[in-house]
């Protein structure tokens, strides 16, 4: 979502409240020679034999192809998002590195204004964006639970919003999945035969963050842990359609200065037309709506929210999620984050919201 989002992720015009840079890291077998003669002569790797990750294990719940993976300890256990075509795992602060596992449903082509299916051969098109300013290397071909893969890794020049590919259908290039500029992605493209999936890992920041390589060693052995599981993914159910506290319309105002000025800001990328002006959430027994307008922009969303206790988990139809307390004194709504719980993007928690409805 990019309004109410905190992508940085990837999700580029991140869902309404912070922007979030998708940074891959891909283990996927570049065997094509369009990243120069380096790649071309990279030796082969296979994952499999690394060793694995020191953490807990996962089983994914909702995914189209199930699996089970060893999370490595710079990961929370448990997947942030778990739907059936991604899965992330996140720890909602800042710089911190970020793991997603996408089959893509469309992906936009650089200087595309509309979404394509993704391609047959994904490798190539993927390759074919260092034609866009894209650079790729270090690649080795590997296997992921057993399929053949391709690792590689990836910087760009300039944004290219969408070009890895969407987590869902009608979903803007900006709150896709594509290469962004200043980060550096190691990425895995896994060969499933009819489909492809997209493994990847974000790391922390630019080169003056550090060095990139623990972390990439952590994503590698970590895709050498996947075991895809021979099953149908567990079928998630809408939340009931209870009454909660939270229901009715809520309103509040947040200035482009007030934004730019916080120091709850995740990245400055929050900061952009979509995270200040007037906005309004309505939640409605497990569905909500949220709205943002001002001067220069405005947007739009939708999708579930569960409560429990003074939490509440917001399911956005684009896949993102985001978790917060509340509290409500007379018709005053406050959201406060916590990290330990997961993603609260900064415009949502900036001011109160007052009951209009």
């Amino acid at each position: 979502m990019n309004t109410i989002s905190a992508h940085g992720v990837g999700h580029n015009r991140s869902s309404g409240c912070r922007r979030i840079t998708v940074v891959l890291v891909t283990s996927v077998a570049l065997a094509l020679g369009a990243c120069g003669e380096d790649s071309r002569d990279a030796e082969a790797v296979d994952a499999n034999s690394t060793t694995a990750p020191q953490g807990g294990s996962y089983s994914t719940q909702a995914f189209i192809m199930p699996f089970d993976v060893m999370v490595p300890d710079l990961l929370p256990t448990e997947a942030t998002t778990d739907t059936a075509n991604f899965v992330t795992w996140e720890t909602g602060t800042q710089g911190a590195p970020a793991v997603r596992f996408l089959l893509p449903v469309d992906v936009y082509v650089p200087g595309d204004t509309e979404a394509s299916p993704p391609p047959d051969d994904y490798l190539t098109y993927l390759l074919g964006q260092s034609e866009d300013g894209a650079t790729f290397s270090d690649q080795s071909q590997t296997k992921v639970g057993g399929l053949p893969a391709t690792l590689v890794t990836a910087t760009v020049e300039d944004r290219l919003d969408g070009s890895v590919g969407c987590p869902a259908e009608d979903v803007a290039a900006d709150e896709c999945y594509g290469l962004q500029p200043d980060v550096t992605v190691r990425m895995a493209v896994i060969d499933a035969g009819d489909s492809t999936v997209l493994a990847w890992l974000r790391h922390s920041g630019t080169e003056d963050d550090g060095d990139a390589t623990g972390e990439f060693a952590a994503f590698e052995d970590m895709l050498a842990s996947v075991s895809f599981r021979d099953e149908s993914p567990v079928t998630t159910k809408p939340p009931a359609s209870v009454a909660t506290a939270l229901d009715g319309v809520w309103t509040t105002s947040v200035t482009e200065d007030e934004l730019a000025s916080s120091p709850l800001l995740y990245e400055p990328d929050e900061v952009n037309d979509q995270n200040w002006g007037d906005f309004t959430f309505t939640f409605d027994k497990g569905q909500f709506t949220y709205t943002q307008q001002n001067a220069k922009d405005s947007y739009e969303s939708a999708g579930t929210f569960t409560v429990s206790g003074d939490t509440v988990d917001l399911n956005l139809d684009n896949t993102e999620h985001f978790v917060m307390r509340w509290n409500i004194e007379d018709d005053t709504l406050t959201f406060e984050r916590d990290d330990d719980l997961g993603i609260a993007p900064t415009p949502l928690i900036l001011d109160p919201w007052m009951r209009s409805g």
